[in-house]
């Protein structure tokens, strides 16, 4: 009897099965049925064949499937975009990992050029801790990238194989097979072996940034170990350059989760390097810990825990991990790309001071940082702590009264009316002192968390102002008499000064003024009954210095100087009267700050430069050293104030044309501020200090000559008032400070030849006025910029050109409006600068009107010298130019050359004798032909 054989469904089925628990089993059943079918197996193959086809089955069953010139061995991993393969080059050779477009997504255009784009991403990379691409090409029309194998493991299951308990190094070869793994990683404690594979990691990245790379997806699946020790990083699928178009939109997560940094998670900005080093960080933490540094596993929940920070440190949730890893993952941890360190370089040094048993550099998170991070995270016992605050106050009062109420029962009971009377009395002189003492406690308290915590916190200002608007209410609320007249009218003048800051800084100048004035008011009826009260001295000289600043903030200083005179005398008086509040110091230093900068914008500069050294000699006497041991945010004050000394100074020695004195001050403003930052990194003032004096140097480079140095301090001025701007959006200095430092390096891209860089910067910084509240001039020069600029680089792009004419038209639009005033430049060069874009679009009558616009406009405004006329000329140059392109001539070409001729000798008879510009500039080509113009140019050369 024949024997009975399956169908071809059957075996189908069963080769399916076997394919799904591995390869090498599925392998080995196709063998198997190949063998025993009557046709050889070409039915089973053929089947199998048009499942591929269709897509239904991912790879190919053959034995000996190749890939380009490999033979491939097996498939090692498949992923959401792609496969990888063990294999070995046809020709001979060791053994590579190929990755291979997933057929089913062979149409699908996004994955195709994420695959493509990883091609180029791990072209730019050569580093021994980054898989070597070796090859890539297509296959049946697949891309395929061809790496050397990496013969080891991944970090996720190093860290899976782990012992939860105590381990050592060597305990990361448990994930290995075999034994004897005596390499450099493996030994030593576990946090030292924590710390060598973040080093390598770290100069991994490193490697990758200084090429424009970001990796965008570390975690620990895409690390690997090796037997020999060697740590790489791989699959670069989501990397992004960043000198090219992104492949995602900012706002759309790209990554893991878990291991995402905040700023992508809000979907505020794309990747940046800073995004990899946070990243970097919580891979160390799961490595150190066995754990996540975080507890969700809800994706919305998980979301909400990495925006506020994790809820525990390392050494929380193992104490064997070391003090100085645990620092050092936070530091890579921090909320704040800001606070993060500075590159991955940087990570990688402070690893290797770790290991070398040398300090490191991150420390941990001040206390207030660490405050307003557990507030974020636990709203409703932030809410209860300061109920709590409040308890503090009112708890004195009610007890004081209830016991009022039981002396006057007893004194019913006991018919002892002296002795209750005595009691009463007794009792009402203590709740007053204790209702004074709780007053003070929680002013003290309301002052230091909203003037020195959240003062210099990202988003702190809605926070402080709540507050103080909560502490007025309190206020309010106080029985009648309780706590002493004076004391709360001290405790409401106080609370009038902070809020009038906190106006202030938000652009609320009438707020601010109405609270400095009421502040005032009550300090001066107060001190006009106790003259010789020291700490009221103080606090009226503190508020008078508050309003001389604002008033100078104002560009008011001549109005600002008896403010700050009478300040810096009621500030010296109350340190006389016996005052030592430790913010003595600062404060005087401050006022006398403020002053030397409204001096010198009067003109009187020695004046100022006197004031600076007598600021400085002061405080030293008294006792303001900058004392160690005195809280970090009063020492961001102190050398905040010192920064803004020397700011003045430089500013004095540039009106007085002493470049060196001036860069010395600058550098050493710098110095200062450098030190305020590292007492409270995000401390605005200092920062924006910083900003300033390294715009002044770069200013000072640009004049002399240097334009590469001069770069390289606009874009420190300009990452620094960036990163300011991102954080305190609600400060109204940060907008003007942003727009000077991108109107400066605007400039100077010009100069080295960074055309597309002076656009956008021109283009930020004409987004920035449109939307913060700047005044129609500033807008206006800001799009004649715009207009300059993309005229620059507009060549024979009409677009350009046409959005060059749009700018330009709106501002002499404006300027038509308005009634500018005709003192400025602006009134005459928009009309010039319209006419350009109109010429080179070939309109020649709208460039005929703008050329006599420019000329006409500047008469009128008395600006009528040589450099308008030189531009006239050009002007009317330019008309010729549209004409000859039109193929106009006769009288209307005559009348132009006639004006371009008679400009040109009008601006040499007014002093210009550039005579080799004349010859050289293209813009004149259309008058070569004349004989006029040849003797003006001698004329010029004179």
């Amino acid at each position: 009897m024949p024997g009975f054989e399956p169908s071809i469904d059957e075996l189908v089925f069963e080769y399916l099965e076997a394919r799904e628990r591995s390869e090498a089993e599925a392998l080995a059943v196709l063998t198997r049925l190949k063998e025993s079918s009557s046709d050889g197996g070409s039915a089973l193959e053929s089947a199998i064949e048009r499942l591929a086809e269709t897509g239904l089955l991912e790879t190919d069953p053959s034995e000996s499937r190749t890939i380009g010139p490999y033979d491939v061995v097996r498939r090692i991993a498949r992923g959401g975009m792609g496969e990888v393969f063990l294999a070995r080059p046809t020709a001979g050779g060791d053994e590579v990992a190929i990755k291979l477009l997933r057929r089913d997504l062979e149409d699908d255009p996004g994955s195709r050029a994420r695959l493509e784009r990883e091609i180029e991403v791990v072209r730019r990379l050569r580093h021994p801790s980054i898989a070597a691409l070796l090859d890539f090409g297509e296959h049946h029309g697949l891309p395929y990238l061809v790496f050397e194998r990496i013969d080891g493991v991944t970090l996720e299951n190093a860290i899976r194989a782990a012992d939860s308990g105590a381990r050592t190094g060597a305990d990361l070869t448990r994930a290995f097979d075999g034994s004897g793994h005596d390499a450099e990683l493996f030994t030593g404690s576990w946090s030292e072996a924590t710390a060598r594979v973040g080093r390598e990691i770290a100069r991994a990245l490193a490697h990758a940034h200084a090429r424009g790379v970001i990796h965008r997806d570390v975690k620990p699946s895409n690390v690997m170990l090796t037997p020999d020790g060697r740590v790489v990083l791989v699959d670069f699928g989501l990397a992004a350059l960043s000198d090219a178009d992104r492949m995602t939109r900012s706002g759309h997560r790209v990554g893991s989760l878990p291991f995402m940094a905040p700023e992508l998670v809000r979907g505020e900005a794309d990747a940046t390097t800073a995004a990899d080093v946070y990243s970097l960080g919580v891979t160390l933490f799961e490595l150190a810990t066995l754990q996540s540094p975080f507890e969700s596993r809800d994706a919305d929940r998980l979301a909400v825990e990495i925006l506020v920070g994790p809820n525990r440190g390392a050494r929380r949730v193992d104490a064997n991990v070391s003090p100085e890893l645990a620092r050092c993952i936070a530091c890579a941890m921090e909320s704040s790309p800001g606070h993060r360190y500075a590159s991955a370089e940087a990570f990688a040094s402070d690893l290797t001071e770790l290991l070398g048993g040398r300090p490191v550099r991150a420390r941990s998170a001040s206390w207030p940082r660490a405050v307003l991070r557990w507030s974020q995270r636990h709203p409703w016992r932030a809410a209860a702590a300061f109920a709590a605050l409040f308890v503090f106050v009112a708890g004195p009062l009610l007890f004081a009264l209830a016991e009022r109420r039981q002396a006057n029962e007893l004194v019913r009971i006991n018919g002892d009316l002296e002795a209750a009377l005595a009691r009463e009395t007794k009792a009402k002189d203590d709740a007053n002192r204790a209702a004074q003492a709780a007053m003070q406690a929680v002013y003290d308290q309301l002052v230091y968390v909203s003037g020195t915590v959240l003062q210099h916190v990202p988003g702190g200002s809605p926070a402080r102002a709540t507050l103080l608007d909560r502490a007025f209410e309190l206020l309010g609320r106080l029985p009648e008499g309780v706590g002493g007249e004076d004391s709360r009218e001290w405790l409401r003048a106080s609370l009038h000064g902070h809020r009038a800051w906190v106006r202030a800084a938000g652009g609320d100048v009438e707020g601010a003024a109405a609270d400095s004035a009421a502040q005032e008011a009550v300090l001066r009826d107060l001190l006009d009954a106790n003259p010789d009260d020291a700490r009221l001295v103080y606090e009226l000289g503190a508020l008078l210095g508050q309003r001389g600043n604002v008033v100078w903030r104002e560009d008011r200083p001549e109005e600002a100087l008896p403010f700050l005179g009478e300040a810096e005398e009621l500030l010296l008086a109350s340190h006389d009267l016996g005052w030592d509040g430790s913010r003595a110091p600062a404060t005087l230093l401050q006022v006398r700050g403020v002053l030397a900068h409204a001096l010198r914008e009067t003109g009187q500069r020695d004046l100022a430069l006197e004031t600076c050294d007598l600021a400085e000699e002061e405080f030293e006497r008294y006792d303001g050293a900058l004392d160690p041991f005195v809280e970090s945010s009063l020492r961001a004050i102190e050398w905040y104030a010192l920064a803004d000394l020397e700011h003045v100074r430089s500013q004095v020695w540039d009106d007085l044309e002493d470049p060196q004195a001036s860069r010395a001050a600058s550098l050493r403003c710098i110095a200062a501020a450098e030190r305020a930052l590292e007492a409270s990194p995000t401390h605005r003032g200092a920062r924006l200090r910083l900003a300033a004096s390294h715009q002044s140097l770069g200013r000072a480079a640009k004049r002399a000559g240097d334009v590469d140095t001069a770069a390289e301090h606009f874009d420190v001025a300009l990452r620094t008032v960036r990163g300011v701007a991102n954080d305190f959006p609600d400060h109204v200095q940060s907008p003007v400070a942003l727009a000077q430092v991108l109107s400066d390096r605007a400039k100077l891209a010009a100069l080295r030849d960074e055309r597309d860089l002076g656009v956008a910067l021109r283009r930020e910084r004409l987004a920035l006025t449109q939307t913060t509240g700047f005044d129609a001039v500033t807008v206006a020069r800001a799009r004649h910029d715009l207009a300059a600029a993309l005229v620059e680089v507009a060549g024979d792009d009409r677009a350009t050109l046409e959005e060059a004419e749009a700018f330009a038209s709106e501002v002499v639009e404006w300027i038509d409006g308005a009634r500018a005033d005709e003192g400025e430049e602006l009134v005459w060069l928009s009309a010039y600068l319209r006419g350009l874009a109109r010429s080179r679009l070939d309109d020649v009558a709208g460039a005929r009107e703008d050329a006599l616009r420019t000329h006409e406009r500047a008469r009128r405004a008395g600006l009528d010298g040589a450099r308008c006329l030189r531009y006239v000329a050009d002007a009317w140059c330019e008309v010729l130019a549209a004409m000859e392109r039109a193929g106009a001539g006769g009288e209307e070409r005559e009348d132009a050359a006639t004006r371009a001729l008679d400009a040109l000798e009008a601006a040499i008879e007014a002093g210009y004798g550039d005579a080799a510009e004349l010859r050289a500039n293209p813009a004149l080509d259309p008058l070569r032909d004349e004989p006029r113009f040849q003797g003006l140019v001698e004329r010029a050369g004179r």
